[in-house]
């Protein structure tokens, strides 16, 4: 999200549903209190979840993908 990507973005990219993934988004606004998308976003800037300019691709030996998407087998954490 932070990203700027829509629900089927986010969707294909962790390989589930845009219904689930509209249902986490909505939810994980509720449980932290915030208006909308962009104040969850802002909220992880502050909260240091997430920094500016940082995300990139993994390299391929640490992506899994099913032909419709790739994701890092390492949390974004642990960088």
């Amino acid at each position: 999200m932070a990203l700027g990507l829509s629900n089927d973005e986010i969707a294909e990219r962790l390989v589930i549903s845009p219904l689930t993934a509209k249902t986490h988004i909505t939810r994980a606004i509720a449980k932290l209190n915030v208006r909308d998308r962009v104040q969850l976003v802002i909220l992880a800037y502050e909260s240091g979840l997430i920094r500016p300019g940082v995300w990139r691709r993994p390299p391929d030996d640490q992506c899994v993908s099913d032909g419709r998407a790739a994701y890092s087998t390492r949390s974004a954490l642990e960088s």
